[in-house]
């Protein structure tokens, strides 16, 4: 079962169908026309090909240590919002020792079920893995994790301003969420994130490091001063 997802408000994709204008989303590799105001799911692609990127970015040098090496520490609350098949799961569990916990939340059930393997198969008892949305996180405590991940998540659903609601709420005042999200995508698919919609993400906390590439934008935030966050 697919977790889908109403359009935000003044989704531009919406405010083209109401002119009259259909409008295309992606899924996978398929694209489909779809009417004002439909549902639209979470963008899942297929298991096998999560392996393959996981084997260009380690070949590209973008090792779990290499992103995330700096901001885990031993018996650290973390959560991993869109885990996809767990490439961060096993450096995260390892990083993080017996006393630390990480909850892994995808929306994609069958995500789910190969973390759950991954975990069985190396034993990883301090991981938590549940199925749902980083739009959706109210069974997490508020000011709860110390780190947050959100790898390539918001550019594969439609509530963003939801999703980094609850980042920020999740959050203890002095944790730090690494976010991302990938380039190229088309325009007219409410689950892109924009460059504009990107630098007013980040306006809504402090950054501590920011990074582009050809292929993805990516930055480590914290909470603002009085850890409030922008509107």
């Amino acid at each position: 079962m697919r977790i889908s997802h109403a359009h935000p408000e003044k989704c531009p994709a919406c405010e083209n169908i109401k002119s009259g204008k259909p409008y295309t989303i992606i899924r996978g590799c398929i694209s489909t026309v779809v009417d004002c105001c439909k549902k639209v799911n979470d963008r899942h692609f297929p298991p096998a090909l999560f392996m393959i990127g996981s084997v260009l970015r380690r070949m590209l040098g973008r090792t779990p240590r290499s992103t995330l090496g700096t901001f885990l520490k031993e018996g650290m609350s973390v959560v991993d919002a869109g885990s996809g098949p767990g490439y961060f799961t096993r450096y995260i569990s390892d990083s993080i020792g017996k006393t630390g916990k990480l909850l892994s939340l995808d929306s994609d059930p069958r995500m789910v079920m190969t973390v759950e393997k991954l975990c069985r198969k190396k034993n990883l008892s301090n991981v938590a893995i549940k199925e749902g949305s980083a739009a959706a996180m109210d069974f997490i405590p508020d000011q709860s994790a110390d780190f947050v991940l959100s790898s390539g998540v918001l550019c594969c659903m439609a509530e963003h301003d939801k999703a980094v609601s609850e980042i920020t709420r999740i959050m203890k005042d002095t944790g730090v969420a690494m976010i991302s999200v990938s380039k190229h995508l088309p325009e007219s698919d409410p689950r892109t994130v924009s460059k504009a919609e990107w630098r007013s993400i980040l306006a809504r906390f402090n950054i501590v490091s920011e990074s582009e590439t050809a292929m993805e934008l990516k930055a480590a935030v914290s909470k603002r001063v009085g850890n409030q966050e922008n509107p």
